[in-house]
């Protein structure tokens, strides 16, 4: 039996959990802990790329050390050929011109969003970084904006079942699939263009219901929550720290080399999973096959060996190579939408504003992930007197 060395669930959660890396970083930098079934965490970033790049010893079959009961997910539950396959069928709807043709229509849905923050105040949590990034994925896979409510009611219903029951991760299992077989039914009834339809080119190339059901849940599950924290964290940061509000107003475009600033240091999901292939012994620790294995990149993107200064949030840093969307085979095909929103977001909300601030107390998100669920904000718009 091995002893374990630390506990996610109960030594700290959130914002704190950095000092519990920081710690575990120097003192035990591939560790054991006992909660959700047992796990080894690898902190240190040169460990984490180099697990993540090993996909024959490492594989991604449950890429969620805290939902081991997960479905298949596409393509992040796969490996090898199968795995390469999907990503580039799906690469083509990432593209910077598929980004650049979004970007209208989101920036639309901001100024909607953030309209209360320029009238005085406003919670940002609810306001704009809970509903936004669902109506983006609606959006992005051509549906209705009606859809981005069922989005959001089922991440919300996968995140009360991380870490919980069987039956809860499972009843989240069944909701997201039903929907998803709701949008491939309607792709089947009314035909759609492939060139710009995601889920109509799934459809087109034969796939079954199940699989493009499949794909289409992967996508909405990964895009939600962790923008919506990523939002949250960005907008605490630049509310807290008014100099940096004005140097990117003044030079706003800095604002993408601070986007890869605010990811290393709000790094929304703060691991991912891998199972052991076979016995390997990692960090000096005996890691049997079939333990499972997690990836704390957010531990990596404070390792003082890649980052100096890592503890310090410097908006010109620059190389970046930060892990908040993983590294690797697996790296997150999502990013492009990620960065794009996040891009947006700070840039109407430092040109809506002369400045803003907090409000209120923020809560920070608990568990494994930073964020906040409520983020109050006051706000002296624009052009004000």
């Amino acid at each position: 039996m091995t002893k374990a060395d630390w506990s996610p669930t109960s030594d700290a959660s959130g914002p704190a959990l950095l000092d519990v890396y920081r710690r575990l970083r120097g003192e035990c930098p591939v560790a054991y802990s006992d909660d959700f079934g047992g796990f080894w965490a690898v902190f240190g970033y040169d460990d984490i790329v180099a697990v993540a790049k090993d996909t024959k010893t490492f594989r991604s079959d449950q890429p969620f050390v805290e939902r081991r009961s997960s479905p298949e997910l596409i393509p992040l539950s796969l490996n090898d050929e199968r795995h390469l396959y999907f990503r580039k069928l799906l690469a083509p709807y990432f593209t910077p011109a598929r980004m650049k043709a979004l970007e209208p229509r989101i920036r639309a849905m901001i100024a909607e969003h953030l309209a209360p923050l320029e009238r005085g105040e406003s919670d940002f949590y609810p306001d704009v970084a809970y509903p936004l990034p669902a109506r983006v994925l609606a959006a992005f896979l051509n549906v209705s904006d009606d859809e981005s409510a069922a989005f959001k009611e089922l991440t919300d219903l996968a995140d009360a079942a991380s870490g919980g029951s069987a039956e809860a991760q499972q009843a989240s299992a069944d909701a997201f699939m039903a929907k998803g077989l709701e949008l491939v039914a309607t792709r089947r009834r009314v035909p759609h263009d492939p060139a710009v339809d995601l889920l109509a080119r799934l459809v087109a190339e034969g796939f079954d219901d199940e699989t493009v059901a499949k794909i289409g849940w992967q996508l909405i599950s990964a895009g939600h929550s962790t923008t919506t924290r990523s939002l949250t964290y960005a907008a605490h940061y630049l509310a807290t720290h008014p100099d940096d509000q004005d140097a990117l107003r003044v030079e706003p475009e800095r604002i993408p080399t601070a986007v890869e600033e605010l990811l290393r240091t709000g790094t929304a999901l703060h691991q991912i999973g891998r199972t052991a292939a076979r016995d390997v012994e990692l960090g000096g620790c005996p890691v049997a096959g079939g333990d499972f294995v997690g990836l704390v990149f957010a531990s990596g993107n404070y390792d003082e060996e890649q980052f100096p200064h890592a503890d310090q949030v410097d908006l010109a840093r620059r190389p970046n190579r930060h892990l908040a969307f993983g590294v690797g085979a697996h790296i997150c095909i999502g990013a492009p939408l990620a960065r794009l929103e996040l891009r947006l977001v700070i840039e109407e909300l430092l040109a809506r504003t002369e400045r803003f601030e907090l409000a209120g107390e923020p809560m920070p998100v608990s568990g494994m992930k930073t964020g906040y669920v409520r983020l109050p904000l006051r706000a002296t718009p624009a052009g004000a007197e």
